[in-house]
């Protein structure tokens, strides 16, 4: 599998980033991918440099970072994603 960021090959040993869109549900505090999202899948490095993005220009006074679970039924394992985030 490529990066489809970089184009770095991402050999099955190596950590991933799976990212997709959907809605947050606020009383289960459960990320809900939607149905047309399929997964885009980027290396490690590319989704560190996400993060830094990301989280330095959230306002510590103004939003907490929320992790979600993710519900979903996939070729790839989202066994415990979370917002951009990687299984480990």
């Amino acid at each position: 599998m490529r990066c489809e960021c970089c184009n770095k090959t991402i050999h099955p040993d190596e950590p991933a980033h799976g990212i997709r869109y959907g809605t947050a549900d606020v009383k289960t505090d459960v990320f809900l991918p939607a149905r047309d999202s399929a997964w885009t899948v980027i290396c490690s490095a590319c989704g560190e440099n996400i993060y830094r993005i990301v989280y330095s220009s959230l306002s510590n006074t103004a939003i907490n970072p929320t992790s979600y679970s993710s519900l979903s039924n996939t070729s790839i394992n989202p066994t415990s994603y979370t917002t951009f985030n990687q299984s480990r």
